[in-house]
């Protein structure tokens, strides 16, 4: 509606949208290609959809919308299974217009990208530990080099009477 403070006519300004401007922003979000993006009237009936042939149809009708949507919270998400596959199910409502914004897609596509990492964080770990231990070997068999260099030049040159004991047994 029309301010009255900003305008003296009075009435509604409509807006015409094509559906396939509509589905392009919905769809463009998608991640994977087993995604799916619906947009609800607030009667349920189908504004955009990938099946064009079900818009301006019921979307109660498709699998567990009516049960999802009939609750009383705006958002949220669900698992069901779908056709064999572990399927998340989000939406969520606009207060503005009442649409409502679902989405669903396979647990396992969306999990595959986190599998993937947490894979290369356990070879990065591994690697890291590896470097590290053989790090520490090379830099204490460095440092303590000059000691031994030292405690074998002692030896070869006198007899102190310190046998069978550690390099520090010399400093005493």
């Amino acid at each position: 509606p029309l301010n009255r403070l900003s305008s003296t006519t009075r009435g509604l300004i409509v807006v015409n949208m094509r559906e396939s401007q509509i589905g392009n922003y919905l769809h463009a979000t998608e991640v994977g290609g087993d995604n799916t993006t619906l947009l609800l009237a607030p009667d349920g009936k189908v504004i955009s959809y990938n099946d064009k042939s079900m818009l301006l149809t019921d979307g109660f009708e498709l699998p567990f919308l009516r049960e999802m949507l009939t609750q009383e919270a705006n958002e949220g998400y669900t698992f069901h299974e779908l056709d064999g596959k572990r399927m998340v199910y989000a939406w969520s409502r606009s207060d503005l217009s009442g649409w409502w914004n679902v989405s669903w897609g396979s647990m396992d596509e969306l999990m595959t990208k986190s599998r993937d990492m947490q894979g290369n964080i356990i070879l990065l770990t591994g690697a890291i530990i590896l470097l590290g231990t053989v790090l520490a070997v090379f830099l204490a068999t460095w440092l303590s080099r000059p000691l031994r260099q030292l405690v074998q030049t002692i030896r070869a040159k006198s007899d102190l009477g310190v046998v069978n004991k550690n390099e520090l047994a010399f400093l005493d």
